[in-house]
């Protein structure tokens, strides 16, 4: 294919993208593999380099490296592009860069440059591709926009951040303007004659894809978000023109069923968050718990379902049975139906339940309270009424309540309760007191954010408490909803009981917040609601954290500088610590960011304490530049400090009219060189059982050693990703063979004991040189002490009882039929490791022969079929670490 116009390269690109992403062109690693990338020395761009590395697009070095702050060539983006256009492109009719030619040595090269000048992503410069030139942001702008049709993209109301174009050429000020419309850039200083490192040539690359596949793709239904009664739909982006309800294809099945066409009502469209609402018909609870799924498709497009439960109606049943005077409380879990519950049949007294000559009598009516008592709903209470004198002030009365039914028709089980009348009229009581640290009082003060303890303690002269409750009354007078309280000693059942809760001050204000509470007998008397404590909230907390730079320190060979410090706050734990990096022109007096606010790290892994240490290294600094350092940091409560200036050491101060801390880059970096490999080996292999490792090497540089150190790293979830640190980079177990570190090439020897847990496990060595420069080596070993088990059974492939299949939990060491001959072994495939007994007696002492299935399986047949009387034995055999299984003996499988 020969060069062809922008629209036929929108069309190429867009046609290829989908299927770059759906396959790995390029067996892919991930991010974490890469020795030198990691949250901390990459920060913003690791996720980008995870994807860009799982997809295909960009590889790294044989050393294991990714080198992140290495600038990019135009040969290496030539080659990432060609994996993004797959293998459609036709090359056939395409000339050759006249720098790269078809004998050129790097082959993959050649193949990608034909392919990127055919689709038009590289046009050359005069012929010549330029490879070992470094790529500008400014010309990585271009081939981004040319490559991928970005412009095309643009709607009329995407606007541009980026003010310095005027710094940029001409012919590159449109595309840097695209990038920054559709969000693949969004800085304001673009510095576009700035070379571009791999790190942010990675983000760039992922940043647009992204942004072709949303801006290309069909609106569709992104995700369902479905209750009872409502089914909230949100868009993967806004369709151009607002959707109506007869858009949209719903259907609703319930615990799997069949799928039933579903009419919605009261159809609202947000186009701020591209999302869609319906009402659908409410699902009332049955008797079985039900999963409801509504699935929700827009057009054309591909459905999404959302889906809810609602919960089986509760087993009807009796709370509690209370007496007081001539009335009698009977109180239900759910609401009753009414012309049961009032039927006075339903209820029978006896006023001796131990004797057999009473007459058990109804009572004169039945009632249902149709208003909340309590902490129980309309319905729930049952008032019976019975001639005075009729309940027995003894203990020796009894109440029987059957056939009532709840007000889903569901019979509520008959129940026999002893009751014994109190005094009419006497109600439960309660009081409180709140908790919160060290504070234990009717009022206590608390930061918002915090969780207060309540705790009741509700009490009856003769009745027992069956419920209590709380509410809060706000600053401004408003009451928030009761909530239950829970039994301290798990139920209510007694004449005194402690409820317990908890308040989460989340969302509250300064001011007094009144607690209220209220409980309930079993004779359905409801205590008076009032103050039983006052919660305060103190003020928000209005001090921004003081931010303190220990140490700045300019490293050379990498032209980074490495930021150590602490953060204090007097209020809430810090959240956040950030820096930022800015050029100074002294001709103009000023300053130009170069880098965004960048969040630091947390020397303890995470930023939630009100004393934090810090730390961060900048990306790679320009020689010969004038650069100011800034940080600041942000508490829990939204406080932001003011930039700190950082003072860095080993560098020349600018002086002049620049802000102190001001500083100026040398003109060179010094020694760049990387230490040459020392080839760590260790005394255990692959897959080993021993814990005591011990690690040689030779460590190599052009100038002078300056340290070796290692870390250990475990991959926890086996995925290849050693995410999990065992022990930071250090000095301890590494011994210099000749005593000292003072020459170019050091003999060491480390010694280390894994831990007690099985295991991938990943030992990187660390060899610096006396100007900063590092090599980071692995050393991988699997530590497994665990014996195998086995299983065996009949082989039931074959009608022969001679043949049975022996599984190991495990791979174990097969061995060849010659070794296993030759050795008492350890083999899999020994056949001698295969015996038959009887009444303890050994009466085949080998197998016949022994076949491998799998690393983890044999066939093992015997010479003689063994009988039900006897048994197999299997011995000696060892797994990859060389642990033994335990000898097994097992009766013959049928």
């Amino acid at each position: 294919m020969a060069y062809q116009p922008k629209s036929y390269r929108k069309f190429l690109v867009g046609t290829v993208s989908a299927a770059v992403v759906a396959s790995a062109i390029v067996p892919a690693a991930s991010a974490a593999s890469f020795s030198d990338v990691t949250k901390e020395t990459v920060k913003d761009h690791y996720q980008n380099i995870a994807t860009a590395s799982e997809k295909g697009y960009i590889k790294g070095y044989g050393d294991g490296t990714f080198k992140p702050y290495n600038t990019i060539t135009r040969g290496q983006v030539v080659k990432i592009l060609a994996r993004t256009l797959g293998d459609d492109v036709d090359t056939s009719k395409t000339e050759n860069f006249s720098d790269v030619p078809s004998n050129y040595s790097d082959k993959e090269l050649v193949e990608a440059s034909l392919k990127v000048r055919a689709a038009g992503v590289f046009t050359g410069n005069g012929g010549k591709l330029l490879p070992d030139q470094n790529i500008t942001r400014q010309q990585m702008a271009k081939v981004l926009v040319n490559g991928l049709g970005l412009e095309a993209l643009v709607d009329s109301d995407d606007t541009s951040k980026v003010k310095d174009l005027d710094k940029a050429y001409s012919e590159y000020r449109e595309d840097i303007q695209t990038l920054s419309k559709l969000g693949v850039t969004d800085v304001e200083t673009f510095n576009p004659e700035t070379n571009l490192t791999r790190a942010q040539f990675a983000s760039f690359i992922v940043r647009a894809y992204d942004v072709k596949e949303s801006r290309t793709a069909k609106p569709s239904v992104q995700d369902v978000t479905a209750v009872n009664g409502k089914v909230t739909v949100e868009f993967n982006k806004a369709p151009k023109t607002a959707p109506t309800a007869n858009d949209f294809t719903i259907t609703k099945s319930v615990n799997g069923g069949t799928a039933t066409s579903v009419a919605p009502t009261d159809f609202n469209y947000d186009a701020s968050s591209k999302t869609a609402t319906f009402n659908v018909e409410k699902v009332e609870a049955a008797t079985a718990k039900q999963t409801v799924s509504y699935s929700v498709s827009y057009k054309e497009t591909d459905a999404k379902s959302g889906s809810f439960t609602v919960d089986a109606l509760p087993a009807a049943s009796i709370l509690s049975v209370g007496a007081a005077g001539n009335q009698a409380t009977v109180i239900f879990n759910s609401p009753v139906d009414t012309a049961t519950a009032q039927n006075v049949i339903n209820y029978t007294y006896d006023n001796d339940r131990n004797s057999t000559t009473n007459v058990p009598v109804h009572p004169t009516s039945a009632s249902v309270n149709t208003e909340a008592v309590g902490p129980y709903a309309a319905g729930q209470v049952v008032t019976l009424t019975f001639n005075d004198s009729t309940l027995s002030t003894e203990d020796k009365g009894s109440l029987n309540i059957q056939n009532v039914k709840s007000d889903k028709g569901i019979v509520i089980a008959s129940k026999t309760v002893n009751v014994t009348p109190v005094a009419d009229g006497a109600k439960p009581e309660a009081s409180a007191t709140l908790t919160n640290g060290a504070q234990t009082s009717t009022k206590v003060s608390a930061n918002a954010g915090t969780t207060v303890k309540l705790n009741v303690k509700a009490y009856d002269d003769s009745s027992n408490i069956v419920a209590a409750r709380y509410r809060i009354q706000n600053p401004d007078n408003t009451f928030t909803s009761w909530t239950t309280l829970d039994a301290e000693d798990g139920a209510f059942d007694e004449t005194s009981e402690t409820a317990v809760g908890s308040i989460n001050t989340t969302g509250f204000a300064g001011g007094d917040y009144k607690v209220y509470v209220q409980t309930v007998d079993a004779a359905g008397k409801v205590s008076d609601s009032a103050v039983a404590a006052t919660l305060e909230i103190t003020k928000k907390d209005i001090t921004a954290p003081v931010t303190v730079n220990s140490e700045a320190t300019y490293k050379p060979a990498t032209r980074t500088v490495e930021v150590k410090g602490s953060v204090t706050d007097v209020d809430s734990d810090v959240k956040n610590v950030q820096y930022r990096v800015s050029t100074y022109n002294a001709s103009t007096n000023a300053y130009t960011t170069s880098t965004e606010w960048t969040n630091a790290t947390a020397t303890d892994g995470s930023f939630n304490e009100k004393q934090e240490d810090y730390k961060f290294a900048t990306p790679q600094l320009n020689a010969s530049t004038t650069y100011l350092i800034e940080v600041r940091s942000e508490d829990a409560a939204g406080n932001t400090s003011k930039a700190q200036t950082v003072t860095v050491s080993g560098v020349e101060a600018a002086g002049g009219n620049a802000k102190e801390g001001t500083f100026k880059t040398p003109a060179n970096s010094g020694d760049t060189t990387i230490p040459g490999e020392s080839t760590p080996k260790s005394n255990v292999g692959d897959v080993t059982n021993k814990k005591d490792v011990k690690i040689t090497g030779v460590a190599n540089d052009n100038v002078e050693v300056a340290s070796i150190e290692y870390a250990v790293y475990r991959d926890a979830d086996k995925d290849g990703s050693y995410e999990t640190r065992v022990q930071a980079y250090g000095k301890t177990g590494v011994t210099i063979n000749d005593g000292s570190i003072n020459s170019d090439s050091e003999a060491y020897t480390i010694n280390y004991d894994l831990p007690s847990v099985d295991g991938k496990y990943r030992i990187l060595v660390r060899t610096t040189d006396t100007s900063g420069n590092e090599r980071v080596e692995n050393v991988d070993t699997v530590l497994d002490t665990v014996s195998p088990t086995v299983t065996i059974v009949a082989d039931t492939e074959t009608s022969d009882k001679n043949d049975f299949i022996v599984t190991f939990s495990e791979d174990v060491q097969a061995g060849t039929e010659e070794a296993a001959n030759e050795v008492a072994s350890k083999f899999a495939l020994d056949k001698d490791n295969y015996t038959v007994n009887q009444g303890g007696q050994v009466v085949q002492n080998a197998a016949a022969s022994v076949t491998k299935v799998s690393d983890k399986q044999f066939k093992v047949t015997f010479a003689q079929a063994p009988t039900d009387a006897q048994t197999i034995s299997i011995t000696s055999v060892q797994d990859l670490a060389s642990n033994a299984i335990k000898a097994t003996s097992v009766n013959v499988p049928k």
